[in-house]
């Protein structure tokens, strides 16, 4: 089954998101071979790893994600690793609107019943994801891109928009979904088009 995918970062005063029509069931990923991050001689355990459904990102996998992330992109290395909370899909989109309200332009998702796979709360140094979370491809996908929006909030880093802060985290999220043999549009629908219209200031 195919389904809307949300991604992205909220705070106190604003809410990030991206979402990819046509994105591939998480299920359709699923492997149960073993998988190195490159760089960090960390094996990756697709969907076992030590994590039953419903469990968060153990330590040494956030640590040998954000390792590589700071690796391919260049971004200084977080002081702290993220906080995690797992919560229903309602409860997530309930947090992505509350987080909205205060900003300018609040967050409308397109028809089709999207889910939100992942949130950075910015003001509590927390990643948050879906209750069902486990170790495949696409999750940990989420998981990468989520992570480049802490290495950015841990530095400091100042975008001229929202969309400019974006551009990193799908960067990193599509040199990950590549390790796999697929990308942002073969897993989400994000063509070239969608990209830029997402990641570009005043679009």
């Amino acid at each position: 089954m195919r389904r809307s995918r949300l991604i992205g970062i909220a705070s106190a005063a604003q809410v990030f998101l991206t979402f990819g029509a046509t994105a591939m069931d998480s299920s359709q990923s699923d492997n149960a071979h073993a998988f190195e991050v490159p760089g960090t001689g960390y094996l990756i355990r697709l969907d076992d790893d030590g994590h039953r459904a419903g469990m968060i990102p153990n330590a040494e996998l956030v640590d040998a994600m954000t390792q590589w992330i700071v690796d391919v992109s260049g971004m200084q290395a977080p002081e702290e690793p993220p906080r995690f909370r797992l919560m229903s899909p309602a409860a997530l989109m309930a947090e992505a609107f509350t987080a909205a309200e205060g900003a300018k332009k609040a967050f409308r998702p397109p028809s089709g019943s999207p889910t939100i796979e992942a949130l950075y709360d910015r003001r509590h140094s927390t990643i948050l994801l879906p209750d069902g979370w486990h170790p495949n491809p696409i999750y940990l996908s989420a998981l990468a891109h989520e992570l480049v929006h802490h290495i950015q909030a841990q530095a400091d880093y100042r975008y001229a928009c929202v969309g400019a802060a974006e551009a990193p985290a799908y960067a990193v999220q599509e040199e990950w979904l590549q390790l796999f043999g697929t990308t942002l549009e073969g897993s989400y629908g994000i063509d070239r088009l969608t990209l830029f219209v997402r990641t570009t200031c005043g679009m």
